[in-house]
């Protein structure tokens, strides 16, 4: 077992708490679906999706409420969203179950957060830089 993963397992579990994660997915299933997506996402992100095919929850003791989509569910949902017509430059993983979606800022691998209802590529925040500082971040807007 790679140490690295071990680690960042670790990392994500910290942040989980509160957080119902879905079934992982078989690893064949799960290299097809992501041989199928059509942008590279990150590798931090792939791991968490490995581990925990995405799921929803709290981040942290009392962060943001999140739904990350499953991997399976992934580009469908950014095809009903329309999200290649209004906000090509963004890939979206999942929402905080409101008008909020959260995803990546493909040019520079970021995390971001865009409103659903007039989302656009500038309309989008940069967050993190990478899916554990993102869920730093997540973990650290209260409500």
């Amino acid at each position: 077992m790679d140490i690295r993963n071990i680690n960042m397992n670790i990392g994500f579990n910290s942040y989980l708490v509160h957080f119902s994660p879905n079934q992982p997915l078989e690893n064949a299933l799960f290299q097809k679906i992501l041989k199928a997506i059509p942008v590279d996402l990150p590798l931090e992100y792939v791991e968490f999706m490995r581990e925990y095919n995405g799921g929803e929850g709290r981040i942290g003791q009392d962060g943001k409420y999140v739904r990350f989509w499953p991997l399976e569910e992934l580009i469908e949902a950014n095809e009903d969203y329309l999200v290649r017509d209004f906000a090509p430059g963004l890939f979206f993983i999942g929402s905080d179950g409101g008008d909020t979606a959260l995803g990546i800022r493909l040019s520079a691998k970021s995390f971001i957060e865009v409103p659903f209802i007039g989302m656009a590529d500038d309309e989008a925040i940069d967050r993190a830089t990478g899916f554990e500082n993102f869920l730093s971040y997540l973990e650290s807007v209260h409500y």
